[in-house]
């Protein structure tokens, strides 16, 4: 059921001779099939005095058993009690809670040990809550088989001791509402979380939602498929030990008290040690760390992503592709983060304290970043050490369509390798400090096609490369020129080629179209003539 992520990130490995190390998917559909039939018990809990009509039931005080597969009927409250499910392996459990109460001093108020998978069938308001009491079954919710959650009702989970809802294989919600308060991670399914629509509302110490098998590639995957998401974390908010796929759903993400906040621990937004691929749905997200991040790659085809991180916005340790939807990065560290870059479509805005599309050797910048640390934990100026980041060119980025904005404190487009664009139209607002530029490439920027306008300081600004098939210009000008002050270029008939107005002040403008043919053009600057230049070759340069 799942997808190879990178189709056409791996056709251009083929011809860059880069190897990814990313698995392919490999897990396998999971649905819900609730299987009824006779009714097994009907059950209504009750302090010291619970009655149970059927087969299958041992009620021992306010321990209450089942051993049969079939069909559970609950209801009523229980004040320090428990289910207990031990069935047959091949036999499939239906509890159907309407209106249930659970708490429980001692244990978990439903422990699922054994059945082939457990349903809980939600019906009406349901409450459950444990106490900080040290045990195995470290959870509210239980089970050490498949576990699977549906219906109209609501499940209401407090957690005192650890987890909110735990199932030890997998794990898959399919509507209903549900809340969580948890001192430690909200839901987790070990082998697998696959949820299909459902409200969901988390406030979780640890992590929000997550997968946890790290031993087994095709196991330990996320997949959401739809629902409305609000999670609240101190850790990560949706973390998975392999790939994560959303195909749908609405998120309001906020982990270690938010992009205003630092943290010590890793507060991500969305974090996998596999892939990330995100095909649809709205994503608000608000992280003391970054918002999007993969061991391996991310890939975007659709969906509206606003994000504000203390520290990277998208950051992926091989490959980040985005094809498609609207991405606003209102703050990070650096925007754009990977070592290779393809960005096909969509609308991307990025707003970044230092790079905002950055092409490095993510394990060198981590470990060069974590060295240079203060005492006060502030990041340093990724810009003075630069250099030594850059190590084999081995790192590209690939601008073939969609419109990008970027405004960068530090360099604006970065590569410790190579940047090639054949299409799209991207903006640049970049450094006001002469110790970056607009663009930085340490090998080769080829332009074949689209449009850059990208305005900076003047002390490190740097053209595109002389092997490009596009033309392109870079303006040093005489003085510095205050935030507002519109750019045009004309050419000599009067036509206007570009009109942009940067937020910051700007000494440099570096621009290429393919309407910049042989001839003479004239720079204007709020309306009025500036300075004239001659395009004459590939790369034109008034310095």
């Amino acid at each position: 059921m799942k997808n190879i992520y990178i189709s056409s990130i791996l056709a251009t490995l083929l011809l860059t001779g880069c190897e990814s190390d990313t698995e392919t998917d490999t897990s396998v559909e999971v649905e819900i099939e609730s299987q009824q039939g006779e009714t097994s018990a009907n059950i209504f809990l009750q302090d010291g005095n619970t009655v149970a009509s059927g087969s299958g039931v041992t009620v021992s005080g306010n321990r209450i058993t089942l051993s049969m597969a079939g069909d559970y009927n609950i209801s009523g409250s229980l004040s320090d009690g428990e289910i207990f499910v031990q069935a047959p392996e091949d036999g499939v459990v239906n509890l159907y809670l309407n209106g249930v109460s659970i708490n429980s001093e001692e244990t978990a108020p439903i422990t699922i040990l054994s059945a082939k998978e457990t349903i809980l069938n939600l019906s009406g308001e349901n409450y459950f809550s444990d106490a900080n009491i040290e045990r195995e079954e470290d959870s509210v919710i239980y089970s050490k088989d498949d576990l699977s959650i549906e219906g109209s009702g609501s499940l209401i989970v407090t957690a005192n001791y650890n987890d909110g809802i735990k199932g030890k294989d997998g794990l898959v919600i399919q509507n209903g509402s549900i809340e969580i308060s948890s001192v430690d991670d909200g839901i987790v399914g070990k082998d697998y979380l696959i949820i299909k629509d459902g409200d969901f509302s988390i406030n979780a110490s640890g992590d929000g939602m997550k997968s946890t098998n790290e031993e087994d590639v095709e196991r330990g995957y996320i997949e959401i498929y739809g629902g409305n998401f609000s999670i609240t974390a101190q850790n990560d908010g949706i973390q998975s030990e392999q790939n994560m796929t959303i195909s749908g759903g609405t998120f309001s993400i906020s982990t270690g008290d938010g992009s205003s906040a630092t943290s010590s621990e890793s507060a991500k937004g969305l974090k996998s040690n596999g892939g990330i691929h995100i095909i649809d749905g709205t994503f608000s997200i608000d992280s003391a760390d970054d918002t999007l991040n993969s061991d391996g790659d991310v890939l975007i085809d659709g969906g509206s992503i606003s994000l504000a991180s203390a520290d990277d916005g998208i950051r992926a340790d091989f490959s980040l592709e985005i094809n498609s939807g609207e991405i606003n990065i209102s703050k990070s560290y650096e925007g754009l983060e990977s070592r290779l870059g393809i960005l096909n479509g969509g609308e991307i805005h990025i707003v970044s304290s230092d790079d905002g599309i950055n092409m490095v050797n993510t394990d060198t910048a981590t470990q060069t970043l974590l060295a240079m640390l203060p005492p006060n934990g502030e990041m340093p100026d990724r810009g003075a050490i630069g250099g030594m980041m850059s190590e084999s060119g081995e790192y590209y980025l690939y601008i073939n369509g969609g419109t990008i904005y970027v405004d960068a404190d530090g360099d604006g487009l970065d590569s410790n390798g190579y940047i090639e664009m054949n299409g799209g139209t991207v903006f640049v607002n970049g450094p006001t400090a002469n110790n970056n530029g607009a663009l930085d490439v340490d090998y080769t920027f080829n332009i074949n096609g689209g449009t850059l306008i990208a305005v900076g300081s003047s002390g490190m600004a740097e053209s595109p490369s002389e092997t490009s098939t596009q033309n392109s210009v870079l303006l040093n000008l005489s003085s510095l020129q205050s935030a507002g002050t519109l750019v045009g270029i004309e050419d000599s008939s009067g036509n206007e080629l570009i009109q942009f107005t940067p937020n910051k002040s700007y000494q440099s403008v570096v621009f290429s179209s393919e309407e910049l043919v042989s001839g003479a053009y004239t720079l204007v600057l709020n309306g009025t003539a500036f300075t004239d230049f001659t395009v004459s070759g590939i790369v034109t340069e008034i310095r």
